[in-house]
């Protein structure tokens, strides 16, 4: 009946395994490990992701028992819409924010179209949202605006120059801008708000400080 890994080329078919992870909103490695035998199954997600994307049967992936394709295909309406993690007890801010993700999120629910055409999101695991408050970013974000934000961890834990990121340092959570010079172990963060100076983090500041991810839009509808 063959592996697993032989029945997600077979689902792959002639698509790059690049594209065939970004469609399922995976990392390569987590497509490669599995075709190649060192993931021995798919993680839960990565299933909900090939029954929705490509009406797969998790039942025959995982035995290679019974159709490949589940009928009836997951329905379209419940294609419209994706739930996103909302923190309402987190804030980033031009001073002291709150970072407490202990708390249970609420789940928001946005169209899809939203999420695709507007933030130019193709996967949405690990995304979540959190409240800016002040105005060190004004005009792009105003204070209020509730932000979308990618796990820093999903991009490989690497700085897209002047990106905009939320990073949890000892004097609170902040939403800005961010510059790296590795050569000086510096990290600059910006405001676009001009009445706002630069800070500069060095030294055991920076050790101390976490980025927690980059934001990818906003909305203040909610």
């Amino acid at each position: 009946m063959g592996t697993v890994g032989e029945r997600i080329k077979q689902i792959r078919g002639n698509l790059s395994q690049q594209k065939f992870a970004d469609t399922l909103g995976v990392s390569l490695h987590n497509i490669a490990d599995l075709e190649r035998g060192k993931t021995k199954k798919p993680n839960k997600f990565l299933l909900q992701q090939l029954e929705r994307k490509f009406h797969i049967n998790p039942h025959w992936l995982l035995t290679g028992e019974g159709e490949m394709y589940k009928e009836p295909p997951v329905q379209q309406e419940e294609q419209s819409f994706v739930e996103i993690p909302y923190y309402p007890e987190v804030f980033a801010a031009a001073g002291a924010g709150a970072y407490n993700y202990e708390i249970a999120p609420k789940k928001i629910k946005f169209p899809r179209e939203f999420l695709e055409e507007v933030l130019k999101l193709t996967q949405f695991n690990g995304v979540h949202i959190v409240t800016a408050i002040g105005d060190s970013m004004s005009p792009t974000i105003e204070n209020g605006d509730k932000l979308f934000v990618i796990p820093f961890e999903r991009e490989n834990s690497q700085v897209r120059e002047g990106g905009i990121y939320i990073i949890s340092c000892p004097g609170g959570v902040l939403v800005k801008r961010v510059y790296v010079n590795p050569f000086d172990n510096k990290m600059i963060l910006k405001s676009d708000n001009p009445e706002i100076p630069d800070i500069e983090i060095t030294g055991d500041e920076l050790e101390s400080c976490q980025i927690v991810g980059r934001v990818v839009g906003g909305t203040r509808r909610y």
